[in-house]
């Protein structure tokens, strides 16, 4: 559950982000009701293609998932999202980025065996230098 999340965090920035290309540093959080937080950290190089479009950072969200309301002012991020299949779920997500950092939060609300439940992800990212 936490690469599906970790998955739409950055997915719906617009292409016109100016994220540096580097090495980035990624801690996401995850916590669903009922279950305890999970934690990833992982480092990913960013190419100059990569930086003009971050969500190639995460790769793409699974099939049957739409992204609307998108607002973007610059800096800041905002964006709804609405994914049917085998655990269909609606939520909202905002991200605050600049050159070299990356900060937001996701919040799906979804059914798991008939009761409903939510998920939050929360991402911080820098920019550790260069690729190497």
């Amino acid at each position: 559950m936490k690469r599906f999340a970790l998955a739409f965090l950055v997915c719906a920035l617009p292409a016109r982000a100016d994220i540096g290309a580097g090495n980035w540093e990624m801690d996401v959080s995850t916590t669903m009701s009922g279950a305890p937080a999970g934690n990833m950290k992982q480092t990913q190089c960013l190419t100059q293609e990569d930086a003009r479009d971050p969500s190639r950072l995460f790769g793409t969200p699974g099939a049957g998932c739409e992204f609307s309301n998108r607002m973007d002012n610059g800096s800041t991020y905002q964006f709804d999202i609405s994914c049917t299949g085998a655990t269909p779920m609606t939520g909202r997500g905002e991200m605050r980025y600049a050159r070299d950092s990356l900060e937001g939060e996701l919040v799906l609300d979804l059914k798991l065996e008939g009761k409903a439940t939510e998920l939050r992800s929360s991402i911080k990212a820098r920019r550790l230098g260069d690729c190497k």
